[in-house]
């Protein structure tokens, strides 16, 4: 019988992780149904797959294209390898907003960052006030600077923070939960780092899998992404690492980096849950964007703030004054300043 980081299996319990694995359950939501760790159920698993394939023999060379994914995998964990998946190139991809989205000389956006469905510490309901309120002004697209989800075990303790486990649970949760947008409108999405902590255990998009279910969610990459609108350049981010000295600070050094033929008009920046504007910086007007997550236990021991609420942005084009970029800009902060507690 196996023995898995100071768990003993029962026989009952090694087949029934086997039948999840040959459902292509992911590996996360495995662990979270046993309450174990991830690394315990890919011990169970690696002695299940070794079963079925005998390992290459020494001397014996073979090829591995006659092996799979999770036998190659196997293979060189059991002689003390960590096996990685590279992911495929989806960052900065540039993505056409339909113009059909737009009407009238003034251009209208909604911006928000940062929902973490799945947190106990999420704002369902200001995020439905927010959407209900953009959708009153006329807004047809909502960009979502990344976090859509809370992801699993992105730091030490993350678990005890949440009231959903699972690549599964979340993504089920936010096909059902989710805004829709009445009027015909889109969420516009890029993974956050929570968001990508599925991939990094599992091999799975979450939001990829989300789009496939909500026809006005688009998923466009991982990180950060450049959504076209009417000639107008906009570049969608999601940040890393934690609040600088001072709030402008990642933006200004974010935008001093950028080349001049990646320089967006409008620069959007989540991951950091608050506000900062910074105007015509290397002629590049940038957002950082608040979050719709009141104060985790984890931002309280780091000193990070926590506001809540989104931007509506409004654009006036002027061909001649910018040559299709902005000659007008106007935003609208939309705050919600008290946290519902238990909003889930």
């Amino acid at each position: 019988m196996p023995w898995t980081t100071g768990k003993r299996w029962t026989p009952e319990e090694v087949a029934k992780v086997r039948e999840m694995y040959d459902q292509r359950i992911p590996r996360s939501d495995i662990a979270d149904y046993f309450n174990v760790t991830v690394d315990s159920v890919g011990h169970v698993i690696k002695s299940y797959i070794t079963a079925k394939h005998p390992p290459m023999q020494e001397g014996r060379p073979t090829s591995v294209h006659a092996h799979t994914d999770e036998t190659l995998s196997a293979e060189l964990s059991g002689r003390g390898y960590r096996i990685e998946k590279i992911v495929p190139e989806k960052t900065n991809r540039r993505v056409r907003i339909p113009p059909r989205m737009f009407e009238g000389e003034e251009k209208k956006f909604g911006v928000i960052s940062c929902t973490h469905f799945g947190s106990k510490y999420q704002q369902l309901t200001h995020v439905h006030s927010f959407y209900a309120y953009a959708q009153e002004q006329g807004v047809k697209v909502i960009f979502h600077a990344g976090d859509m989800v809370d992801g699993h075990k992105v730091y030490s303790g993350h678990e005890f923070e949440r009231f959903l486990h699972g690549a599964k649970a979340q993504r089920d949760y936010v096909i059902e939960n989710y805004p829709h947008m009445e009027n015909g409108g889109k969420t516009y999405v890029i993974d956050g780092n929570h968001d990508h902590s599925f991939w990094k255990w599992t091999g799975e998009s979450v939001l990829e899998g989300v789009a496939k279910d909500r026809e006005d969610i688009e998923y466009l990459g991982t990180y950060g992404a450049y959504p076209q609108v009417l000639g107008l350049n906009i570049y969608l981010q999601h940040g890393a690492g934690g609040q600088a000295y001072a709030r402008s600070y990642k933006m200004q050094k974010n935008i001093e980096q950028m080349s001049p033929d990646n320089k967006p008009d409008i620069y959007l920046l989540g991951h950091y849950h608050a506000s900062c504007v910074l105007l015509e910086y290397r002629n590049v007007t940038g957002f950082m964007l608040p979050s719709f997550q009141a104060q985790t236990p984890y931002a309280v021991r780091h000193g990070w703030p926590a506001e809540i609420g989104g931007l509506i942005i409004t654009i006036t084009q002027n061909d001649r004054e910018r040559m299709g970029g902005t000659s007008k800009i106007k935003f609208e902060f939309v705050p919600f300043y008290v946290p519902i507690e238990g909003d889930y």
